[in-house]
């Protein structure tokens, strides 16, 4: 049976291959095309950066800690070292933080509470003491400054001097014992008074060496009586 239509004619087929023309292009499409230019623009602007920064070879104190690794691990004998390493005991265990709080040392607490309070007892003595020699500095016959005797002036005023550095010294002493944990600037402060302290203890004693040593004055030089 005969086909009822026809074949195109070869001018109609080949109109219709004719290519069509692209549909003009929309903003919207314009705009997403430049967001990509820029995105991709500042990716490679990231990439070249980055190359550009990048140290070419690896610092000299890498290759030098890997040097001294291979070194170590080449000495004859360190394998027996790390295995004796590792059997070894301490003889005391590690401390930590919680060892610088009194009350994680039950044993020791009632120790450093009597420090504690013994501190505090020798500053307030040191202080009355302070006091006494300031008033023999002041108003006091024979150790009057500064004329009523020298080496009386010099002992009053060295003892009142060491007398206000024990009383530093044994506040710092009560700082540390008397808190919750240790404070190494209070024991710091604490020592250095202290020897402030023993040599002012030294200096008035010196001083009052040529007053109290002065047996001239009771008599006992002189020459025996004749029976």
């Amino acid at each position: 049976m005969s086909s009822t239509h026809s074949a195109v004619p070869m001018e109609e087929a080949q109109e219709l291959l004719v290519e069509v023309p692209e549909a003009p292009a929309t903003p919207s499409s314009w705009r997403w095309k430049a967001v990509g230019s820029v995105v991709v623009l500042a990716l490679v602007g990231c990439a070249a950066f980055a190359y550009k920064t990048m140290p070419a070879e690896e610092p000299a104190w890498t290759s030098s800690v890997m040097q001294t690794i291979n070194d170590w691990e080449e000495i004859p004998g360190i394998d027996k070292v790390i295995e004796h390493a590792k059997t070894l005991e301490l003889k005391q265990p590690l401390r930590n933080l919680n060892d610088l709080f009194y009350e994680s040392q039950p044993e020791e607490l009632p120790w450093i509470r009597t420090e504690c309070v013994i501190d505090v007892v020798q500053g307030a003595a040191y202080l009355g003491q302070a006091v006494v020699f300031l008033y023999k500095a002041i108003d006091y016959d024979g150790l009057k400054c500064p004329n009523n005797s020298p080496v009386g002036c010099a002992a009053s005023v060295a003892g009142f001097i060491t007398s206000i550095t024990w009383i530093a010294s044994y506040l710092s002493f009560a700082a540390n014992a008397c808190g919750a944990a240790v404070n190494s600037g209070a024991l710091c402060a604490g020592d250095w008074t202290a020897l402030m302290a023993n040599f002012g203890e030294m200096a008035t004693v010196g001083a009052a060496v040529k007053e109290d040593c002065d047996f001239n004055k009771d008599g006992l030089d002189r020459p025996a009586a004749r029976h």
